[in-house]
């Protein structure tokens, strides 16, 4: 124990000699090669934990930044939207002047009174091939007159009037008869009939006359409200059986009717 002790003793003595020689050293400058070399790692450790620190600092920044970013995304989509929407509305007021331009150019060589109107509408009844107009019977309208689209062309008669408002049945409506006559040489009458929303045919035409595809089909004039000499369709192609009395024929129709936004009602 005693030697243990004395042990102890001489290796505290030992340490505190070299402690002192050591700041006796580096006093005089022997040490700083020494000092040169232990500061390179400690430097390389305090470079990494600054960059560390840096790097934390930035992500933090970045973080923010997204959050900005998302909500500055947003505002850019509904300015998109915004003007997504203004361009469809010049679109439609684009499309709705040209129909104009075409049917004021077509009534302004006409003696027809008539009254402008906007679709707004379709009958849900899909069994039904009806339009609906922003025009009723405060301006004039009234069951069986004409409603003319673009250049003149008779694309169906009004069948009900309100006071705000009409429907329109097309010439593809099951239910549609106009009395109309081909424009040859006979003006060969006979009456369009629709065709369960597809299209629309030309029936009743004698067996005598000539009819040929191309031919002009328009309206005869022989039906109240409806004056003669609209255009309907062209002929597409004949329908007739030989033992048919009346000649048929299947009809092209000028006009789109589901493209159409503006019509023109022929008053009285």
């Amino acid at each position: 124990m005693l030697f243990s002790k004395r042990k102890l003793s001489r290796s505290i003595v030992i340490v505190i000699i070299i402690i002192l020689a050591l700041f006796f050293l580096n006093l005089i400058g022997i040490l700083s090669p020494l000092n040169n070399l232990i500061s390179r790692p400690l430097g390389w450790f305090q470079q990494w934990f600054y960059k560390a620190g840096v790097d934390l600092s930035n992500t933090e920044v970045r973080l923010l930044s997204k959050a900005e970013l998302i909500e500055l995304n947003q505002e850019l989509k509904d300015q998109v939207l915004d003007l997504t929407i203004r361009i469809t509305e010049l679109k439609i007021f684009e499309e709705e002047n040209k129909e104009l331009v075409k049917q004021l150019d077509f009534l302004s060589r006409q003696p027809y009174q008539t009254v402008t109107a906007r679709i707004i509408g379709r009958s849900p009844d899909y069994s039904e091939d009806i339009l609906i107009i922003n025009r009723g019977s405060k301006d004039g309208l009234k069951d069986g007159l004409a409603v003319i689209a673009e250049e003149g062309v008779l694309i169906g008669k009004i069948i009900k009037t309100e006071r705000n408002q009409s429907k329109v049945m097309v010439l593809t409506d099951a239910q549609s008869k106009v009395a109309a006559a081909i424009l040859n040489q006979n003006r060969t009458v006979g009456l369009v009939e629709g065709q369960y929303g597809l299209s629309a045919k030309l029936g009743l035409i004698p067996q005598n006359e000539e009819v040929k595809v191309n031919d002009l089909v328009i309206t005869s004039g022989l039906e109240e409200n409806i004056p003669k000499g609209l255009l309907i369709a062209k002929v597409d192609h004949l329908t007739t059986q030989p033992n048919d009395v009346f000649q048929s024929a299947l009809l092209s129709l000028l006009l789109d009717y589901n493209k159409i936004n503006l019509v023109s009602v022929i008053l009285p």
